[in-house]
């Protein structure tokens, strides 16, 4: 089994409106879908399959959705690929380019000869003012397999602040009919201690919502 993942950096859907309380203040972001065909959208925008946009203390941000997968021979057999990116553009209407990429983050999944796939973690997605700063942090999951028979998915959830990334990697549980469950082992990085609270607790919360994925 060849699983390599390499960390860097359709339907249209409704409106998202995420809030959660922070003391005094209203931390309410309005998400809206956009069209992946819109000419409004960064011009190095390619193999998109969702867009969303919002406004935060840093101006208007769009977050671009997409994958991509290859196959290819070689002398040991067939070797598919999948590639999940999810990148941030800011808006800069006073800049030669009317975009800045903020930041980008693409997952990498090499399968060989096995049961293969991957996909973003909808329930997971969250645009949100987590730390009650007037910024948005953004928390992207990714769902991979690679396997055969009844083995654990591999989930990474990514939460995205305005100064670094918080990560956190597990193995989804597995039932097997009759069985015992498996799996479900998680980490996080850096340490969990570490991580400031409203952070540690959104990637918990989603990993709780997604470990059985």
């Amino acid at each position: 089994m060849l699983l390599a993942v390499l960390a860097a950096c359709g339907d249209s859907n409704p409106p998202m409106s995420m809030d959660r309380a922070h003391s005094d203040r209203d931390t309410t972001m309005q998400v809206e879908d956009i069209d992946v065909a819109s000419p409004a959208l960064p011009a190095t925008a390619s193999s998109v399959d969702r867009a969303l946009r919002y406004t935060d203390a840093a101006g208007d941000n769009t977050l671009l959705l997409g994958q991509h997968s290859t196959t290819r021979s070689d002398d040991d057999g067939v070797v598919d690929q999948l590639t999940l990116h999810a990148a941030h553009h800011l808006a800069t209407p006073h800049a030669p380019q009317p975009f800045r990429e903020a930041w980008r983050h693409t997952e990498v999944v090499e399968c060989e000869g096995l049961d293969f796939d991957g996909h973003f973690l909808d329930e997971v997605l969250r645009v949100e003012d987590l730390d009650g700063d007037g910024f948005a942090e953004t928390l992207v999951g990714f769902s991979t397999f690679c396997g055969g028979g009844i083995d654990p998915r591999q989930i990474k959830l990514v939460l995205h602040t305005r100064d670094r990334d918080f990560v956190l990697e597990g193995e989804s549980v597995v039932e097997p009919p009759g069985g015992s469950p498996f799996g479900g082992s998680h980490a996080m990085t850096p340490h969990e201690d570490t991580v400031p609270a409203p952070f540690r607790e959104a990637l918990l919360a989603a990993w709780k919502r997604v470990r059985a994925d």
